[in-house]
């Protein structure tokens, strides 16, 4: 029994050790292996007018945010701001000056879907002790497949598989 239990914690722990090691080795290597200078695109239109009343806004500013994910165009809402009109009179202005700009935030985008996961863990079923290895793949945004292997810790053997394909929504 004392050896099971000794075999039992060497095991978790080589597999903690292992998979701190994966996640730091997988976490300090880019995901993506799209060129890394690829520049953020962003276009700019400035347009200056008069005012038609002394009260209206000095500047009026519009952002959009945009990226394809999915070969899907998704836009991430920003709330518009305007300035308020010049307080003093003598530093008034009779134009009001407008920025519209979209900036495409795809690149950045690409580098937080990870591809792979692994995992390792300790569990129990009834009064059987198992560890359980898995590996998965994210082929998608939303779904994945994934291969869980049950070994023994007794004879290091595999005592069960799982085999999962999750969406998520």
């Amino acid at each position: 029994m004392k050896a099971t239990k000794t075999t039992l914690i060497a095991s978790f722990t080589l597999g903690l050790l292992l998979g701190t090691y994966g996640t730091y080795r997988y976490l300090s290597i880019p995901t993506n292996p799209e060129p890394a200078d690829k520049p953020l695109a962003a276009t700019s239109h400035l347009k200056v007018a008069p005012k038609e009343t002394p009260e209206d806004s000095d500047l009026v500013v519009t952002q959009k945010y945009i990226a394809t994910i999915n070969n899907k165009k998704v836009e991430v809402p920003v709330i518009d701001k305007t300035t308020p009109a010049s307080a003093s009179t003598t530093s008034a202005t009779l134009y009001t000056a407008t920025l519209q700009q979209e900036v495409d935030i795809t690149p950045l985008v690409a580098h937080m879907v990870p591809r792979w996961e692994l995992g390792v863990g300790l569990g129990r079923q009834g009064s059987d002790t198992y560890i359980p290895v898995s590996m998965q793949r994210n082929y998608t945004y939303k779904k994945a497949i994934q291969i869980e292997l049950h070994i023994d810790p007794r004879n290091q053997k595999v005592s069960g598989v799982e085999i999962q394909h999750k969406w998520r929504f």
